[in-house]
C-alpha cells in the first residue's frame, strides 16, 4: 500500500475502460520506468510503470525473481495524463492493477479523470476489468483496504474496506470512518495510507503537511492507528513528530507500507528510508536499503514472506536510475538484481 499522490482523480469507483489491452510476449522498452511491484512468491511477481516516450502503461510479470520480465499488458494512452500505476497481490494468484488517466485541461490537478482497474486470478497470466477503483490499496487474503477519491473532488478522499469474493472476481466495498480527514489541503492530519493485516485488522497512517527544514531535510508528522474490528473503532498507537530529533520515521514524507498477515511490516518515505516493524506498527527500526538520504529514494516495496522481499530504489549511487533490489534476510541486507535507465536519464 502506498501513499496517494496529489492527483487522485474524479471518479470514486469507475470501471476501467482502459482502451485496448494489448498482450505482448516481449521485453520492456528502453524508455520504461517502473513505479510499483508486488510479489506472490520469492520468484513470481508483477510490476507496472510507464514508457515516457510513448505515454504507454505497461504491466509485466517475472518468474525468476525479477531478473527477466515478460510484458503482459501494453496500454497506449496517447495524449492523456497518466498517474500512479499501482499493483498489489494476494493469495491464490490474485492480483490487482490500477492507474489513472486525466484530460490535460485547466490547471493542475487536472479534471475529467478516470481510475482504471484490472484483476487477475491466475498469477498474472490473464487480466480482465475489475478491482478497487483506487491507486492506493492493500490486500491480505480476501481482506483489503483502499483510499479513494470522494465524489468529484480530486483532493478529497475517503477510507474503504474491501472484501474479495471467495470465488470469482466480485469485490465488495464499504466506506469506513477514519480518525483523520480526507482533505489533503486541510490544516488537520489527512489520510496518508492504510495496510491490511488480515481479517478485520488494519494499520492506518494519518499525515501532516510536509516541511523542509533549514538543513534541507524533509520532515512530516505521522499518526498511527490500528483497528481489529473492521474500522468500527481505531486505537491511536504512535505519534511521530515533524522533527529530526524525534522518531526514526520523522524524516521524509510517507510514501507507502506493506504488511504480512499478522504484525510484521515495512514502511517507506520519499526523501526518507525504509523502516521495519515486528509489532504491527508500534515500533520501527531503520533498514539499510537507503544508504544516502535525500539521494536515494524507495518507490515500492513488496515482501513474499518474512525473509524474501523486493524494492524499487531510485538514485542508487553507481547504479541505474531505478534499481530492483532484493533481500533474503528480512531487510537486513540488500542486493541489486536489475535496473532501468532510459536514455533521457
Amino acid at each position: 500500500m502506498r501513499k496517494l499522490m496529489p492527483l487522485l482523480g474524479c471518479a470514486l469507483f469507475v470501471l476501467g475502460g482502459c482502451g485496448a489491452a494489448v498482450p505482448q510476449a516481449s521485453t520492456l522498452p528502453k524508455d520504461f520506468l517502473p513505479s510499483a511491484i508486488s510479489f506472490w512468491t520469492a520468484r513470481s511477481g508483477i510490476m507496472t510503470g510507464v514508457n515516457g516516450a510513448t505515454n504507454t502503461v505497461y504491466l509485466a510479470a517475472t518468474s525468476d525473481g525479477g531478473r527477466t520480465w515478460r510484458v503482459r499488458l501494453r496500454l497506449p494512452e496517447r495524449r492523456l495524463y497518466v498517474a500512479d500505476p499501482f499493483v498489489d497481490t494476494s493469495s491464490s494468484g490474485r492480483g490487482w492493477f490500477t492507474f489513472e488517466t486525466c484530460v490535460r485541461s485547466g490547471g493542475y490537478p487536472f479534471t475529467d479523470c478516470t481510475i482504471h482497474a484490472l484483476q487477475t486470478g491466475d498469477g498474472g497470466a490473464h487480466w480482465k476489468q475489475g478491482g478497487p477503483r483506487s491507486t492506493s490499496f492493500s490486500f491480505v487474503g480476501r481482506s483489503g483496504w483502499a483510499i479513494a477519491p470522494y465524489r468529484s473532488n480530486p483532493l478529497n478522499v475517503r477510507l474503504y474496506r474491501l472484501t474479495a469474493a471467495s470465488r470469482g472476481p466480485e469485490l465488495m466495498q464499504a466506506q469506513v470512518s477514519a480518525p483523520c480527514s480526507g482533505d489533503a489541503l486541510g490544516s488537520s492530519p489527512s489520510l496518508g495510507g492504510v495496510a491490511s493485516l488480515g481479517g478485520q485488522k488494519a494499520l492506518l497512517v494519518c499525515v501532516g503537511q510536509e516541511m523542509t527544514l533549514l538543513s534541507a531535510v524533509t520532515v512530516q508528522a505521522k499518526y498511527f492507528y490500528e483497528t481489529s474490528d473492521g474500522g468500527k473503532t481505531w486505537d491511536h498507537i504512535l505519534t511521530v513528530p515533524a522533527s529530526v530529533s524525534g522518531s526514526v520515521l520523522s524524516s521524509g514524507a510517507f510514501q507507502g507500507m506493506t504488511f504480512l498477515p499478522g504484525s510484521r511490516g515495512w514502511l517507506w518515505s520519499s526523501r526518507g528510508g525504509l523502516y521495519g516493524s515486528d509489532d504491527g506498527g508500534r515500533n520501527w527500526i531503520v533498514t539499510p536499503l537507503v544508504r544516502e538520504l535525500e539521494v536515494e529514494e524507495p518507490l515500492s516495496v513488496s515482501f513474499a514472506g518474512a525473509r524474501i522481499g523486493y524494492a524499487l530504489l531510485q538514485g542508487r549511487p553507481g547504479g541505474p536510475y531505478i534499481s530492483l533490489m532484493q533481500t533474503r534476510d528480512g531487510g537486513a541486507t540488500w542486493t541489486a538484481v536489475g535496473g532501468w535507465t532510459p536514455p533521457a536519464y
